[in-house]
């Protein structure tokens, strides 16, 4: 495997490693939560999110030209992965249900900058992403939802 493509791994693999021990040892648990009647089983997001972020990576191999603190892409995709982290911590560790909210806001259109410099090196990748997007305004309504019922 090439380096470029071991350091684009490193985020994806903390934010699993950690994001599980935060959402097993938090003090509340997904399940535990009044939830709204389309929230699916907490496997599902393992899955999803899994799955998101393999295209993610995938993605970011094949457009990464430079692994380079000043490459615009290399920072947008780390920062989607500091923002993801920071959602887990505020959802899971404090409830803080309202802010959480917001980092999914701003994650969000860190995500839509990625996608759309994504664009700019290769559309099929892009259209890809598009998923990813989808799914996190999902994430973002269930997160509203459980604001509201809890």
């Amino acid at each position: 495997m090439k380096k470029k493509n071991i350091i684009l791994l490193i985020p994806i693999l903390v934010l699993m490693v950690f994001g599980s021990l935060i959402v097993k040892f938090a003090k509340t648990s997904y399940t535990s939560l009044n939830l709204p009647a389309f929230a699916p089983k907490g496997f599902v997001f393992f899955l999803a999110w899994t799955i998101f972020y393999l295209i993610l990576y995938y993605s970011a191999c094949k457009t990464i030209e430079t692994i380079n603190i000043k490459n615009r892409l290399f920072q947008l995709y780390n920062l989607i992965f500091v923002f993801q982290f920071l959602w887990l911590i505020l959802f899971f560790c404090f409830s803080f249900y309202l802010v959480s909210l917001f980092c999914l806001i701003v994650l969000y259109f860190i995500s839509v900058s990625y996608v759309y410099l994504l664009s700019k090196s290769n559309v099929k990748l892009a259209y890809l992403n598009v998923f990813y997007l989808i799914w996190l305004l999902f994430a973002f309504l269930l997160n509203l939802s459980i604001m509201i019922l809890n």
